[in-house]
This record gives structure tokens, sequence and C-alpha cells, in this order.
């Protein structure tokens, strides 16, 4: 008996030898490093985003295509006269919903540029949305003025774009308006989202790409140090996440992700108790962008 159990086994080990092992990934093939791989919901390869958006960066710089750092900021303050803001709606979506149909919207911004320490060409991220649909991406102007060689805007499904040019901004606020050629999906502006409204962020915190988070407009204010209007947001983004856009429930921006703000209950001792989010009102977008139509 023990010897037909023996036998049995290791005919069923055998068979099971030579069966293909079940991939790991959803893709039919193996993932290489310059592949993004998108399902429905997303997968996002970080790994793959980073080293596609660093190779095209590098050709785009050897073509010579693209605006300069200088040429960026130059053309980064001033009002931008648009021909058609998209209006908002009154359809609240779930978040998936929100998710599905906001994120194509969503940039990554990177710039390139020449490591001091390794001396090797990194990219350093950041976040960007569509303001029209031909071409027109809102940041944060700080964005603009950090170090690279080359502005480039990578899109959900893995398309790599130059930034050609700046067409306006205002640096105070923290807002520079940037060109890609390209056709893109606008998102709607809406003003006056009260305190306690539920909103979303899509942005790439630390290379996470296309990460979602939830919370609420949890303050709106004027800014101790200018006395400009401001809000702040309960929803997490960190470092990369400069420039992405605040939702609503029905997908509208109402804000614009800026910077982080850590209190400390000890400022020696380093004891964390909370991190504040500081955001760009979107009232400040609608009052940069000249439109014929916007919205209401």
């Amino acid at each position: 008996m023990r010897f037909l159990l023996g036998a049995l086994l290791g005919l069923v080990l055998g068979a099971l030898a030579t069966l293909p092992l079940l991939p790991r990934h959803p893709c039919p093939d193996p993932l290489s490093a310059d592949t993004l791989c998108l399902q429905h919901p997303v997968d996002v390869e970080d790994v793959a985003v980073q080293e596609r958006l660093s190779r095209e960066l590098a050709s785009l710089a050897e073509r010579g295509i693209g605006a300069s750092r200088e040429e960026l900021l130059a053309g980064a303050s001033g009002h931008v006269t648009v021909e058609r803001l998209p209006a908002p709606t009154d359809e609240s979506l779930d978040l998936p919903e929100l998710y599905a149909r906001c994120a194509p919207s969503v940039y990554l911004l990177g710039g390139r540029y020449l490591c001091p320490n390794c001396e090797r060409w990194h990219v350093r991220i950041a976040t960007a949305f569509a303001v029209t649909d031909d071409g027109l991406l809102v940041t944060n102007h700080h964005v603009l003025e950090t170090d690279y060689e080359l502005l480039g805007a990578s899109s959900l499904d893995g398309r790599v774009y130059s930034v050609v040019g700046a067409e306006g901004g205002d640096p105070e606020a923290d807002l520079a308006v940037v060109r890609i050629e390209a056709a893109t999906e606008p998102l709607p502006l809406k003003s006056g989202s009260p305190v306690g409204a539920p909103v979303a962020v899509i942005s790439h915190p630390r290379q996470r790409a296309y990460t979602l988070t939830e919370g609420i407009l949890s303050r709106r204010y004027a800014r101790a140090r200018d006395g400009r209007p401001a809000l702040s947001i309960t929803a997490e983004y960190a470092v990369g996440s400069s420039g992405a856009p605040v939702l609503d429930e029905t997908g509208a921006v109402v804000g614009v992700a800026a910077v982080t703000q850590a209190l400390y209950a000890d400022e020696e001792e380093r004891r964390l108790q909370m991190v504040v989010k500081e955001c760009v009102p979107v009232e400040a977008l609608i009052a940069l962008l000249d439109a014929t139509q916007g919205p209401p």
C-alpha cells in the first residue's frame, strides 16, 4: 500500500512539474523594463514608467525637441487665453468611476537632470492635468523652478510628450500653464467647494504613479506668509504630487496640490503630530484663464 501511494504521489508531482507556472502579472508576456502595462482596472509598473520616461526624454534632448528651463520660466507668467473650458456636471461618481474618468487627464511630469553626485541623468517627478483639449496642462510654478535640462509629460497610456512651452502662470499663486503637442482630455473647474466636502487626489507620490487618495476639504484660509487664499485637504500626497488636481465628487477640479507642512509637538525631538496639505484654490486658476466659455 505504501508503495502504491508513493508511486501515485510521484506521478502527480511529475505531472504538476510539467505544467506552466501561472504568471504573477496579468500580462500574457513577461513585462520588460521598457514596457508600460495597463489593464482595467489600471496596473502601473513604476519601474517601467520611470525607465520609459527617462529614455524618451533622452531621445528628445538629443533631437533638440522641447523648451528649456529658462524658456519655460520666461513664459510662465501672465494670463492665458483659452477658447473653451469644459463645464462641470452635477453627476456624483464613486471613487472607481472618478478614477477611471479623471486619470487619463492627469500627466506625470518628468524633469531630466544631471546628478551632481553620480554624474548620471535622472528624472525628477511632478504632476500636471489637462484643462483644454489641445494640450494645455496646469502644474505648480515651483515645478518649473527646479533644476532640469528638459521637461516632458507622460500620459496614463505611457506616451511621452515634450513640454514645448509655457503660456502663462502666476508665480505668487504657484500656478503654471504649459503646453504639449497632443490632444488632451480636460478636467472641468468648479469654484466654491465648501469645507467638509469630499475630495480626491490623483498624483505620483515618490514615483508611485497614478495613486488615488481621498479625504475632505478641511480648511479655507489666508496664507500667513502673504495673505493669499489657500485651502487644505486631508487626502494624502507627497513629493511628486506637486501640481495634482484636487477633485470633488463629480470629477471637477476644486484645487491644485502644492506643498505639505509638518507639524511637530517638539521641533527638537521632531515628534510628528500632523501633516497639513496646502493647496491652491481653483478660484486662482479660474482667474488665470481668460476663457470665452468657462465654468459657471
